[in-house]
C-alpha cells in the first residue's frame, strides 16, 4: 500500500474535496498534485465506489491527450473486450489486474 495516500471524494455536482486539507479542489489541481508525484485515491461520495482511474484518465485526456494517443488501440479494444490477458501483457499483471477487476 502506498504511504501518504490523499483521499478525495467527488460529489455529484462535479467538486472534488480534499480530505486532507478540508477544502474543495479543481480538477486542474488535482492533475497538478499526481504530476508533482502524490497519490490519489477519488471516491464516489454517493455510493463509495473508488473512481480513481476514471478521474486519472479524464485527467488526462483533458490534460494531456498524447498520452493516450501513445497507448496502442489494441489496449483499448482488450479492455472493452474484456480481454483480461491482453490488457495484462500491456500494462503489467499485477496493477493492471487489481485495476479492471475493480470496475
Amino acid at each position: 500500500m502506498i504511504k501518504d495516500v490523499i483521499r478525495i471524494r467527488k460529489y455529484p455536482n462535479r467538486r472534488l474535496y480534499d480530505t486532507s486539507r478540508s477544502a474543495f479542489i479543481t480538477a486542474s489541481e488535482l492533475h497538478e498534485t499526481v504530476r508533482s508525484g502524490r497519490h490519489v485515491e477519488v471516491v464516489d461520495s454517493a455510493t463509495g465506489v473508488d473512481i480513481t482511474n476514471i478521474i486519472l484518465l479524464n485527467s488526462i485526456i483533458e490534460r494531456d491527450p498524447a498520452r493516450i494517443l501513445a497507448i496502442p488501440s489494441a489496449v483499448f479494444h482488450a479492455m472493452i473486450n474484456g480481454d483480461e490477458a491482453t490488457v495484462q501483457a500491456c500494462c503489467g499483471a499485477r496493477e493492471c489486474a487489481a485495476s479492471t477487476n475493480n470496475h
